[in-house]
């Protein structure tokens, strides 16, 4: 069971309608399928090299990021470790915390993998921009470069890697998902998991794949009163993805 009311809540945290969270979540929405959809487009066909096309692509998780630490000044807080980490959520983990961060990992990789025959029926009818190929790669490229013996397009990779979990976790589940549980009490991860899912509608195919362990990443986070586990769960999931980048550097 999930308790978790407004008397465990700091007095500085407001209530969250469902119209605020639909915007907060609707608004980046829209400017991933900007970018992705007409600006990384727009600049490839003007020449740009696919390495600043990845910092393009890297933008709108950048300023997710910078929106969380916006929101917690607006909320009279100041930028320092203890009022980051109480208003975020990311007190130190305890045993319990270890655990259902494990399990969630496993179940939120399993839950993507299986759901990957679904997703690939809808991608034939909702690809990707041609330009995330160039600019994202395959086995032996990155960025417009060859991954062969280039050990420091992983630190491009993570650099990129950073702000998606960091701006996604500390947005979504920092400051967000405290406000919605306020106002929706313990069905909140509920709302939070599915507007997760439907943000990634720029792809369409990537809703199917994550809505199960979006709805249990939520559920979790609500559960153990933690940014934590998202934090984990997600960073693992795409993770997974430097696996190819390593490989094409070792070659």
């Amino acid at each position: 069971m999930i308790h978790e009311g407004k008397a465990e809540m700091n007095d500085k945290i407001r209530p969250m309608p469902l119209w605020l969270s639909v915007t907060l979540f609707g608004i980046p929405c829209l400017l991933e399928i900007l970018v992705m959809y007409r600006i990384m487009p727009w600049l490839d066909g003007r020449g740009l090299h696919p390495m600043l096309n990845y910092a393009v692509f890297s933008f709108p998780m950048i300023l997710l990021f910078a929106a969380a630490f916006i929101g917690l000044r607006l909320e009279g807080r100041k930028i320092s470790w203890p009022e980051i980490r109480e208003r975020f959520r990311l007190n130190k983990m305890n045993r319990g915390d270890w655990v259902w961060s494990l399990g969630l990992t496993i179940f939120f990789i399993v839950s993507y993998v299986s759901m990957v025959p679904l997703a690939n029926l809808l991608y034939e009818y909702t690809p990707s921009p041609d330009v995330l190929d160039k600019v994202l790669g395959n086995e032996k490229h990155f960025a417009g470069f060859e991954l062969a013996g280039n050990w420091w397009l992983l630190g491009v990779f993570f650099a990129g890697y950073f702000f998606n979990i960091a701006g996604e976790e500390l947005w979504w589940r920092g400051y967000i998902f405290p406000r919605q549980i306020l106002q929706h009490g313990r069905w909140a991860w509920i709302v939070q998991g599915l507007l997760w899912t439907l943000f990634h509608v720029f792809f369409l195919y990537d809703i199917a794949l994550i809505l199960p362990g979006a709805l249990g990443l939520s559920y979790v986070c609500q559960r153990r009163r933690s940014t934590w586990p998202g934090i984990i769960a997600h960073g693992a999931l795409n993770a997974l993805a430097m696996i190819r980048l390593v490989k094409g550097v070792i070659g």
